[in-house]
């Protein structure tokens, strides 16, 4: 993904959901939990988003998880599929510290 117009043809495609999700991921703004495919991404009214990768052109969302609000960063261990998330906010007060969850597997 690019924000110069001059590095895409004059054709004003969009960019594809692959191409969004690995922008997104080198921003910090998502993560990928590897082998179980779930793409996970912060939103800050409140919510860690979490979305299955059924195949790479293909996607489901599984949940809104509640955490913190202004939690918009976050990183996967690929290995224990923990979600690190860092909060600057806990009820309303100002924090400094770091949120870890756990990936709930269902392994039918």
């Amino acid at each position: 993904m690019t924000t110069n117009s001059e590095s895409r043809e004059s054709t004003s495609t969009r960019p594809t959901l692959r191409e969004l999700v690995l922008y997104f991921l080198r921003l910090g703004a998502l993560g990928f939990g590897g082998p179980i495919k779930r793409i996970y991404t912060g939103c800050s009214s409140g919510a860690i988003s979490v979305f299955q990768m059924d195949d790479p052109d293909h996607y489901r969302k599984l949940e809104d998880f509640p955490v913190q609000k202004k939690v918009h960063s976050l990183a996967v261990d690929p290995e224990t599929h923990r979600v690190y998330a860092p909060e600057q906010e806990a009820d309303g007060k100002a924090v400094a510290r770091m949120g870890v969850y756990e990936a709930v597997v269902d392994h039918r």
